[in-house]
């Protein structure tokens, strides 16, 4: 009995001490376990967010670098061409180029500024480019029923001539007008129509017909919309940069300019310009000024 107690006693001792070494061994795997798949997760994420971060500046300084790489980039716009891209996602950087410049991120008739030389035959004069209240063209020429400046109606008169040997007659219903005719104008639409009156008519100063480079055509003396539609309105959209004119109203640049369309409302800005402008497929003389001219 007593050598079969010590045997039950060294096989129950073994057997415990092989229990010992295997729980062991199993706490040795199950840290090594624990530990090496976690180390190698925490790496991938971290070279991810690498990779993110990396890839994010990239797109940063790839389009930093698409803008400032424009002829028309300016330095000191730079924080407002971001804020113009994060309100306009969907903006190509140089569209927002532009429109920054053409101060389109800004708020019409109140951040606006007086025009320093309004002579200038390029004065780009809108809702953002006042002119002063006492700007008189010194040079302004009688063309049919109103006035402009000497180079613009000279230029009218040869496209008029030149429309007229096609069977198509136009005449100058409404040139230069002062800033008080003007005011008396959109005060009279504000009255009648004060919710639509800033989209067909100026506030005073902030008019083209002011420069005396600015005309409203019509077939007669008549109503203007009377204009819309027919084979003059056609000819002179088709022509006009031909004799240094652009028809400034479209519907295709409505959303810059802040105007409906007006086919009859032509602006003289000089054959070269009026061309290149025509060439390049620009739609608003905001862009092509923004681009190509400084204010």
């Amino acid at each position: 009995m007593r050598y079969c107690e010590e045997s039950k006693q060294n096989r129950r001792g073994s057997v415990r001490v092989a229990v010992i070494a295997l729980m062991a061994v199993l706490a040795i795997v199950a840290l090594a376990f624990a530990f090496w798949p976690r180390d190698e997760e925490q790496s991938s994420e971290n070279s991810g967010a690498g990779e993110k971060s990396t890839d994010d500046a990239g797109e940063k300084s790839g389009a930093d670098t698409s803008m400032s790489s424009l002829p028309y980039f300016e330095p000191e716009n730079q924080s407002r061409y971001d804020a113009y891209l994060a309100q306009n996602a969907t903006l190509a950087p140089d569209d927002a180029v532009w429109m920054v410049n053409a101060n389109l991120d800004k708020v019409r008739y109140v951040d606006y500024v007086v025009i320093p030389d309004p002579s200038d035959l390029n004065v780009l004069v809108n809702k953002y480019n006042q002119l002063p209240a006492d700007y008189v063209p010194d040079d302004l020429v009688e063309i049919d029923q109103t006035k402009m400046k000497a180079v613009a109606a000279e230029a009218l008169r040869k496209m008029q001539a030149d429309a007229k040997t096609a069977g198509l007659t136009f005449i100058a219903q409404s040139g230069y007008r002062s800033y008080s005719y003007q005011n008396g104008l959109y005060e009279g639409y504000k009255k009648t129509d004060p919710e639509g009156a800033d989209t067909y008519s100026a506030r005073p100063g902030f008019s083209e017909h002011q420069t005396g480079l600015a005309v409203d055509i019509n077939k007669t003396v008549s109503d203007l919309s009377d204009f819309v539609g027919t084979p003059e309105a056609d000819w002179v959209y088709g022509n006009a940069y031909r004799y240094g004119f652009i028809v400034r109203y479209t519907e295709a640049n409505t959303d810059i300019t802040g105007y409906m369309s007006e086919p009859w409302h032509i602006r003289y800005i000089g054959v070269a310009h009026a061309t290149k402008m025509h060439d390049e497929g620009i739609d608003s003389y905001e862009e092509y000024a923004a681009k190509h001219m400084s204010q």
